[in-house]
């Protein structure tokens, strides 16, 4: 029963192993954490690959319920499919959306000599924290999914296109949006990824301005390998 017990930990410890290998080179293990981080992962995958083996190979004790307590990260790594945060975790910010830039880090712009069809929506957001204003007229080329609900205070012509930013993790993940004005924003919904190209007007959402993208086009898109925008430090 021991060598069974113990063939049995070994086979789920190289089935974790496997599977944080795969994750990581698939893409996948940046739905959940930096990129930064991934060589960390690599690293527990080859010592859970080595317990495995000395497990296999060496008739060691092992306790009563390490099967059933290996078997948990193995279904959930079967049964949950990884996904991006998307529109539902981003309408729950509320007010917090964007809240996530950090202003007295942020240095201002020169809208004049920078290309801003290469900003981001964070980028975009850094900027209108500063001078909102000193945005209107720009071009702008941005990706994200489409987000609205009753609580966006959104025209029937608009959606809020957004995106999350992370640092480290997504338990540190924050939102960024910006409201599209598109004459057919009814036919984008929740979580849809779209490609949006216009220029910045500007208006008020709750007594403050905000940079309101007049969209020349909208296309969708399918998801980036990698959705999380990540600042530069």
């Amino acid at each position: 029963m021991t060598r069974v017990r113990s063939w049995l930990t070994g086979i789920l410890l190289f089935t974790v192993a496997a599977m944080l290998f795969v994750r990581t080179a698939s893409g996948d293990m940046a739905l959940y954490i930096h990129p930064r981080y991934e060589v960390l992962i690599y690293f527990c995958g080859a010592i859970l690959f080595a317990f495995a083996i000395i497990c296999i190979t060496m008739p060691i004790s092992i306790p009563g319920h390490s099967v059933q307590f290996l078997l948990i990260p193995v279904l959930l790594g079967v049964l949950i499919a990884p996904r991006a945060l998307g529109a539902e975790a981003i309408s729950h910010q509320g007010t917090a959306l964007n809240q996530i830039v950090q202003r007295p880090q942020a240095t201002t712009p020169n809208v004049v000599a920078v290309d801003t069809t290469q900003w981001n929506i964070y980028e975009w957001a850094v900027a209108a924290s500063i001078d909102p204003l000193a945005l209107k007229g720009k071009p702008v080329q941005i990706d994200g999914f489409v987000v609205r609900n009753p609580d966006m205070q959104l025209a029937t012509d608009q959606f809020m296109l957004a995106r999350y930013v992370i640092t480290c993790c997504v338990a540190d993940a924050g939102g960024v949006g910006m409201h599209v004005q598109w004459a057919n924003s009814a036919s984008y919904h929740n979580d849809q990824w779209v490609h949006v190209e216009g220029i910045i007007d500007v208006h008020q959402v709750n007594g403050v301005m905000q940079p309101l993208v007049i969209a020349h086009s909208v296309a969708q898109i399918t998801i980036p390998a990698k959705p999380y925008i990540i600042p530069h430090k």
